[in-house]
């Protein structure tokens, strides 16, 4: 072969092995590839399609090595101390996970959302934020519902129109979540305040027979709202019949009459028909109710002799 001919042939077949046409031997090793081979992932034991070093089986549907978020904590505000649900306005869930939630993350945009039903209203979260002091928590903001009355309570749940398919949310039970899967379960608030009733009934001083003055007094109620001034009071009274303010007479004549309402305090001036006498037993009872509608029947009468002057 003669040396031009012969340098043609070397180029050539230089050509052919740069590009991966013709298979190595010796010291290479192997064949040269096209680049189309899927790569194992390191560690794993799987293939790795995407070569983004997690194999395919670890990884979701997205090409992402999947997440698992574990609902840690649920709450809603305004809410009574024992985290039951009582205002219908402005309301705000928190729910935490497990860990970070990045920002940008697919929970604190528009379209994931959480949406508290209560009774026959169901309400969508406005706006979405990661919290600003505790980054593993969200807050959805925005809700206005009709509370239901009683115990019936109010229902959290998530929903979304973009969750990845990679993500997987479990709720505090430790059940996987779905589209509008629930999240936690708030009471409304069905307790009624915790009242002692009336201590002690006092002479004013003033009126007629027909118009008996007198002051009822009683100690503070408390109540979940954790807000004393909160609570309001119906304050009853009538005169006895037999002079000791402790028989079912002396109930029905009480709690029967018309009361007089006052919020926030422990006591109340109310009048009586004197019944011509110029100085009646009278009996007083105090009954409490929450703001939300949440009222005790204590049957509890404090009584005494109250001065009915003449004109």
């Amino acid at each position: 072969m003669s040396g031009s001919i012969k340098w043609v042939f070397l180029l050539f077949l230089s050509t052919l092995l740069l590009t991966g046409q013709v298979s190595g031997g010796g010291g290479c090793g192997g064949t040269v590839g096209d680049g189309s081979e899927e790569t194992q992932a390191a560690g794993s034991g799987g293939t790795d399609t995407d070569n983004d070093g997690v194999a395919d089986s670890e990884e979701g549907t997205s090409g992402v090595a999947a997440i698992t978020l574990a609902v840690t904590g649920t709450s809603i505000t305004p809410s009574n101390t024992d985290g039951s649900i009582t205002a219908t306005t402005g309301l705000t869930a928190q729910v935490c996970f497990d860990q970070t939630i990045q920002s940008g993350f697919f929970l604190v945009t528009t379209a994931a959302s959480v949406q508290l039903t209560c009774g026959a209203t169901t309400a969508t979260s406005g706006a979405a934020a990661v919290d600003g002091t505790n980054s593993r928590c969200v807050n959805y903001s925005g809700f206005t519902v009709t509370l239901p009355t009683g115990t019936a309570g109010c229902t959290l749940s998530l929903t979304h129109t973009d969750k990845p398919s990679n993500v997987t949310i479990n709720d505090q039970s430790g059940n996987a979540t779905t589209a509008g899967a629930n999240l936690d379960t708030f009471g409304t608030d069905g307790t009624a305040p915790t009242f002692a009733g009336a201590t002690s009934i006092a002479d004013n001083g003033e009126g007629t027979r027909a118009q008996c003055p007198l002051t009822c007094s009683w100690s503070v109620a408390s109540d979940n709202i954790g807000d004393a001034s909160g609570i309001i009071y119906s304050v009853y009274a009538a005169v006895s019949a037999d002079s000791d303010c402790n028989d079912a007479a002396d109930l029905t004549a009480v709690f029967g009459a018309t009361p007089t309402t006052v919020t926030g305090t422990t006591s109340a001036a109310v009048t009586v028909d004197g019944g011509g006498a110029s100085v009646p037993w009278v009996c007083c009872g105090v009954r409490s109710q929450d703001p939300y509608g949440n009222g005790e029947s204590n049957t509890v009468l404090a009584g005494g002799s109250i001065t009915c002057p003449l004109l």
